[in-house]
């Protein structure tokens, strides 16, 4: 990126029908808290009114609209939570100087574009907030993590890291709605990502603060990820509302 340039980031989400309202928010949020943002959002199985009121919060909003007749809700959680690999492979030679992806459920609270803007400028390849009780076997957060898009070494990765997940995520073969059994195919995004982080080879990888992924809702985040129980907390709640 040229000095002087505007940072302009491509955030890559995706939701299914009961997720809408969230990532409505979130986008809205980013508009107002961002320089400059772009998004592309695949919209999975959701009413053509939505799709328009997504659409016209800003021209700078792309939509992916998916319809895809899901056996059970873990076929769709699996499909959904996967699908950032495949987004983000999708959109490697758009004109935007990184790729971010951001959760449904997430509140982008803050300008996160200097801390973009670093990554790039220290020519890191892949940015990614860690669990706070990170490990080998368990350490990358999927809520949020960013690619330098046009570094040769962040381009590969998307190829691979889109390669890796395909072959993990069989959503298609699920037959029961036990998320227990399934596991390692609602977990294959990050498995493939924790890799990356413990092993990363020839990429530069930073550890990006929890605060721009923060499951405490702490005032000082960047980002909110309201996972799990948070989604009906009182503090996201009030703070959903701003939004929609």
């Amino acid at each position: 990126m040229k000095e002087g340039k505007i940072l302009n980031p491509l955030i890559v989400s995706c939701c299914t029908e009961d997720y809408f309202d969230m990532l409505y928010a979130m986008v809205k949020s980013g508009l107002q808290n961002i320089k400059s943002p772009n998004f592309y959002i695949e919209l999975i199985n959701i009413t053509e009114d939505k799709c328009l009121k997504l659409e016209k919060l800003s021209p700078n909003i792309e939509i992916l609209k998916s319809n895809i007749k899901f056996k059970n809700d873990t076929q769709k959680k699996c499909y959904s939570t996967n699908s950032r690999a495949k987004l983000l492979y999708e959109k490697r030679k758009s004109p935007q100087d990184i790729l971010t992806w951001v959760d449904a459920d997430s509140l982008i609270l803050k300008d996160i574009s200097e801390m973009l803007s670093e990554l790039i400028k220290n020519n890191y390849d892949l940015g990614i907030v860690l669990r706070p009780n990170a490990s080998k076997s368990a350490g990358a957060r999927g809520g949020f993590y960013c690619v330098c898009h046009k570094n040769p070494n962040g381009l590969k990765f998307l190829e691979n890291y889109y390669k890796k997940v395909s072959r993990l995520n069989l959503w298609q073969s699920i037959k029961s709605n036990d998320l227990k059994k399934h596991w390692k195919i609602w977990m294959a995004n990050q498995d493939v990502l924790n890799k990356y982080f413990y092993n990363p080879k020839e990429l530069k990888i930073k550890k990006i603060s929890n605060l721009f992924c923060d499951v405490r809702l702490k005032e000082e985040s960047f980002i909110w990820a309201a996972k799990n129980k948070l989604k009906t907390s009182e503090k996201y709640l009030t703070e959903l509302k701003k939004y929609n």
